[in-house]
């Protein structure tokens, strides 16, 4: 299927940027329909984690998955991406998809530019960095499931 690697700095504290890796392992899925769960923390990791955000499946469509914070809605140190899989039950066909990230600053009212992967075809790959307005300490992140159907 395909797998996702979220990066933040060496010291687990306050990152100021984040990217993600789309690694595609052997072919686009076209059985399972799936989507992508996000989830920040502070403490190192350790706790303080904020709710599961979730990106629509792509058999609906794909989109962007809701901003997701630790619980004070400032400045995570680290995140969890899942992949959610089901039957794919729709009449439409999957024929690519790529993840967009992009995150924010002062609780979400000011986001920052989108970035994307290669589309999976294309074997997927880096986002470049997504950073806030001042790419210093940013305080949450979204993620997008974009697809494209037949």
């Amino acid at each position: 299927m395909f797998s996702l690697i979220g990066l933040f700095d060496r010291d687990a504290y306050d990152p100021d940027a984040l990217r993600l890796h789309l690694s595609v392992l052997n072919q686009i899925p076209t059985n399972r329909d799936f989507r992508l769960a996000i989830q920040a923390a502070d403490r190192g990791g350790r706790g303080d984690f904020g709710y599961w955000q979730y990106t629509p499946w792509a058999s609906e469509g794909g989109g962007w998955s809701g901003m997701a914070f630790d619980t004070d809605r400032f400045d995570p140190d680290a995140f969890r991406i899942r992949i959610e899989t089901r039957a794919w039950n729709s009449s439409r066909s999957l024929s690519d998809f790529r993840i967009g990230l992009r995150v924010s600053d002062r609780g979400g009212r000011e986001v920052g530019n989108s970035t994307f992967t290669p589309w999976a075809s294309n074997g997927g790959g880096w986002t470049d960095l997504a950073t806030d307005n001042d790419a210093y300490d940013f305080d949450g992140f979204e993620v997008n499931l974009e697809v494209r159907q037949y």
